[in-house]
């Protein structure tokens, strides 16, 4: 088969942004199925964790006018914790936005419900060097065994997504590892130039 792959072009990596604010964000649509709530929950759960005192949770994508709803719900997770100033939706971005958006972070988390072929944002994370907690199902397996850019935790299990991201609060050098491995890694293994390599392998095997 071949891989995804993503035009790396322009996605720089991320700087330290120096804040003592822990940023955990989240780029994708806002829909049930992408697990925006359960990343809420998992939030509230590393925000109740020993230590952590500031952290901001930061939500970008499309949503529908139907999922109006859903997001106030995921806001209200955070308000009825106490944590209602840290929650921020930034709305649709464009290439650059993402791009910055991305960069802003310091753990990136899609928790989708269902299980996700492709995961094309996990791939734009890693490439800004963001280091990424995911459900352990789908393609993210895979993908994280190929660039060691990130920590996999138990599917539907908010309380082991704590974990991951506590995990990742606390230990800033396996952060910084994490993210120079997943930026290395999708510009080796899922870079479009590469993608289009294997494309032709595989076409010129058919050939054959």
């Amino acid at each position: 088969g071949v891989p995804l792959g993503i035009n790396v072009e322009g996605f720089e990596r991320r700087r330290d942004s120096g804040t003592p604010s822990f940023t955990v964000g989240y780029l994708a649509r806002v829909a049930p199925e992408k697990g925006l709530l359960a990343l809420c929950d998992a939030y509230v759960r590393f925000r109740r964790m020993p230590g952590v005192d500031q952290a901001r949770l930061e939500v970008a994508g499309y949503l529908a006018p139907d999922q109006q709803r859903y997001l106030k719900d995921a806001e209200r997770r955070l308000a009825d914790a106490g944590f209602g100033g840290e929650f921020h939706y930034r709305g649709v971005l464009d290439r650059e936005q993402k791009i910055d958006f991305l960069r802003s972070l310091d753990v990136f988390s899609v928790p989708t419900v269902y299980v996700e072929p492709k995961g094309l944002f996990l791939l734009e994370a890693m490439a800004c060097g963001v280091p990424v907690v995911q459900p352990r199902h789908g393609a993210f397996p895979e993908m994280l065994a190929k660039t060691s850019g990130g920590v996999l935790v138990e599917p539907g299990d908010s309380q082991s997504l704590a974990e991951g991201l506590h995990r990742l609060w606390k230990d800033p050098a396996l952060r910084a590892q994490l993210g120079q491995n997943g930026a290395d890694g999708v510009r080796e293994q899922y870079s479009v130039g590469r993608s289009a390599d294997r494309m032709l392998e595989v076409y010129e095997r058919s050939m054959c």
